[in-house]
């Protein structure tokens, strides 16, 4: 049987998702969709804030896969654009 060593914990990915979600409460911003990605593309963990539209898990994952595609965050990735 092979073992796969995580490039990131699901504990660690949770801790990403609760600070980016209280960073959009405190910013007042809209509806946020978090989705955090291992090395190889796989998704770890996702969550939807209340009031976020369907497909947005879609968009996420292509953000975060072009992301890692480029090797620079999705903000970087869209001032590159």
């Amino acid at each position: 049987m092979t073992t796969f060593e995580a490039s990131i914990t699901a504990e660690a990915a949770h801790t990403i998702i609760d600070g980016a979600m209280a960073y959009g409460r405190e910013h007042q911003m809209k509806p946020l969709v978090v989705l955090v990605l291992d090395t190889a593309g796989a998704p770890v963990a996702y969550l939807r804030s209340d009031g976020s539209p369907s497909g947005r898990f879609d968009i996420a994952r292509g953000k975060a896969n072009g992301a890692l595609a480029v090797g620079v965050n999705s903000r970087r990735l869209g001032e590159m654009a």
